[in-house]
């Protein structure tokens, strides 16, 4: 489980998820209201949980609107202007409650829709300033952003451990009871969405690292969060409903976070314990291809090298060595330039530029003055570099020169011949 969780969140963009799980749980509101569905309005059965009113599910649609918007961006000048209309709905909503409404005579639990709390008010003009801020694209930011999101994170995790535990003592403190469940949750979404779609992610950092041990050691993380929330609040149920009382329901709560703990980590280790071994064969099976491929090139009769794309000799084989009067094994590491600054300006290095900058084979074959020999060269470029295989022709152009001269003289003699007889022909 934790390995598929670990390959799947490897291609996840966590902000795109948490931006779709608001705009979906805010719909899922504004549809209850629509179409008068109580629970889609609270999600809560017994009616002790507030109604989440429709400018706050409007609110959160257009913050995360705003947010894809900024993160993409796209429509530069709407990402502008969609936090200044959060926070004209922040001052309307703030009017509304203290001098078009008289709270006073509203029930707790029927509230208007276009009524929010002084606690929503702030927290829409919390979300105002990050997706200003974000829209700016200035890194100066980033750490402002990234502290606004967290505390309205740490709040809003708080109010919600508060409602679905049911804790009475926080429940107390004088503005929580008018926060709405959804809300609360829609909160912590946007937050999660600011804090993963920052490019730093000063505060999340640890979601940055991309080896093995870090993305398993997330996954676990976020696993134990989850499970200890689900059977924490499974214990409260249990414990309410008088089928346990608190000190049996605190001994289960705590063989329980054991036992997660052991069986979590003792998981994640597995998984990257084979991952490590797997990457182990994976190396060495690669290792034993390379030694082979290189044990090809040291039988060919070309000389070949390969360049790194800073222009340093990776591997060189014997014949090449031998044709530069180098030691392979002593080249490797060097520039190829710097060894033998010669060759600036010459054919090869024409041809070794314009096979990286095209990232196309090229040929040349051409006389190379400080060996005084004929080369034919190919030059095979990639992403990593270069390869070249070279070959000595000197000895074929000297022999097709021989060719070519005594195809001369065998002209020039044969015309002198047809001469002589042409002129014995007219005297006779």
């Amino acid at each position: 489980m934790l390995t598929k969780l670990s390959n799947y969140s490897k291609s996840i963009k966590y902000y795109n998820l948490f931006i779709y799980l608001t705009i979906g749980l805010s719909s899922v509101t504004l549809l209850g209201w629509i179409f008068n569905i109580e629970i889609l309005k609270s999600w809560d059965v017994d009616g002790k949980w507030l109604k989440m009113p429709v400018i706050s599910a409007l609110v959160f649609i257009i913050a995360s609107v705003s947010l894809k918007l900024s993160i993409d961006n796209k429509f530069k000048s709407l990402s502008y202007y969609l936090p200044l209309l959060i926070f004209g709905i922040a001052i309307f909503s703030y009017l509304n409650y203290y001098y078009f409404n008289d709270y006073s005579n509203v029930a707790v639990y029927d509230l208007s829709i276009f009524v929010v709390q002084p606690l929503t008010v702030l927290a829409f003009s919390l979300i105002g300033i990050d997706l200003l801020l974000i829209s700016f694209k200035n890194k100066k930011f980033q750490l402002i952003i990234e502290i606004i999101a967290s505390i309205g994170l740490l709040l809003n995790f708080i109010f919600f451990i508060t409602m679905l535990f049911g804790i009475k003592s926080i429940g107390n403190i004088i503005f929580f009871p008018k926060v709405s469940f959804q809300g609360t949750i829609c909160l912590i979404l946007i937050s999660f969405s600011i804090l993963s779609s920052s490019p730093n992610k000063i505060l999340l950092s640890v979601y940055n690292y991309n080896s093995n041990a870090a993305r398993v050691g997330t996954m676990q993380m976020n696993l134990i969060i989850i499970l200890i929330v689900f059977f924490g609040w499974f214990r409260l149920s249990i414990e309410r409903a008088g089928y346990i009382n608190t000190e049996v329901g605190l001994g289960i709560m705590i063989c329980f976070f054991i036992l997660i703990c052991f069986f979590v980590i003792r998981k994640g280790i597995s998984v990257i314990d084979r991952k490590e071994k797997e990457k182990e064969k994976e190396f060495a099976l690669k290792s034993e291809s390379e030694e082979k491929f290189k044990d090809t090139l040291e039988r060919i009769s070309d000389g070949f090298i390969s360049l790194d794309t800073n222009w340093c000799y990776t591997f060189i084989n014997k014949i090449a060595g031998e044709t530069m009067g180098r030691n392979p094994k002593q080249m490797i590491g060097k520039n190829i330039w710097k060894e033998f600054p010669e060759t600036i300006g010459e054919a090869f290095y024409v041809n070794c530029f314009k096979a990286i900058e095209t990232q196309e084979y090229q040929y040349m074959g051409e006389y190379y003055p400080p060996y005084n020999k004929w080369f034919q060269s190919s030059f095979y470029p990639s992403k990593n570099g270069l390869s070249v295989f070279f070959q000595d022709i000197t000895e074929k152009n000297n022999r097709e020169k021989e060719i070519i001269k005594s195809n001369q003289r065998f002209q020039l003699l044969s015309k002198a011949t047809n001469d002589a007889l042409w002129e014995l022909n007219i005297e006779t």
